[in-house]
């Protein structure tokens, strides 16, 4: 059943929890199906793609996971969230350069998030660029949070100067 409001208009913020509820309960095709509706009936928002391309993601279905993660990065350009689960979805399609550059818009847009720091660093070092690693670790400490993610990070690299 769709939430309508008292007037009889479906009701976004409910129908998307019904979603993610059935998500939850995992009933994936469904709540797949829900969240699709739901973008195509509010173009406008990007909260049903980003979710559908996270409910994707989980289901390593991988290809389909960065097509609705790039629509709703072109639906919602300055969410660094978004741009941080479509370089989720690009590294997981082997896309590491892409990856890697939509990071970098996740960190420029939510400067105070730690994860598009360590995701980013993490990219870094295993494509042999350690130095380059650490810069961003060294860049987002005392500006992102949780600190201890970027301090273990750091750690797990080991010291800069060898």
């Amino acid at each position: 059943m769709v939430p309508v409001t008292a007037s009889g208009e479906v009701d976004f913020d409910a129908a998307v929890d019904a979603a993610v509820a059935l998500w939850r309960d995992g009933q994936h095709g469904e709540a797949g199906a829900r969240l699709e509706a739901l973008a195509a009936a509010w173009p406008q928002r990007a909260d049903p793609l980003l979710l559908l391309g996270m409910l994707l993601l989980e289901q390593q279905d991988d290809e389909n996971a960065e097509r609705a993660l790039a629509e709703a990065v072109a639906r919602a350009p300055d969410d660094g969230v978004v741009h941080f689960r479509h370089a989720e979805a690009l590294a997981q399609c082997g896309r590491f350069d892409e990856a890697a550059w939509a990071l970098t818009q996740a960190i420029e847009r939510s400067p105070r998030e730690a994860r598009p720091y360590v995701a980013l660093a993490r990219l870094l070092a295993v494509g042999g660029q350690r130095p380059r690693a650490l810069v961003v670790l060294e860049a987002g400490q005392g500006l992102a949070e949780p600190a201890d993610l970027l301090l273990s990070e750091l750690a797990r690299l080991g010291p800069s100067n060898e």
